[in-house]
């Protein structure tokens, strides 16, 4: 069977926007750390890079603040 999906990407480790990603991440907020998280969570599902989340997967705190 013939396999469509992208193969994986390389590491972030290994790109050459690492420190600049490391830089947003420390001086962002949990709560705008969440919200970074969907967003990429969200653009990986739809280009295929990851599977799709289960809704019970999603921490109970999570679910609580995003109704």
């Amino acid at each position: 069977m013939l396999n469509l999906r992208p193969s994986p990407p390389q590491p972030v480790t290994a790109d050459r926007g690492r420190d600049e990603l490391v830089a947003l991440w420390n001086a962002a907020a949990p709560e705008v750390r969440t919200l970074m998280l969907a967003q990429v969570r969200a653009w990986a599902e739809v280009k295929g890079r990851m599977p799709r989340i289960n809704h019970r997967d999603v921490p109970a705190d999570a679910a609580a603040r995003n109704g």
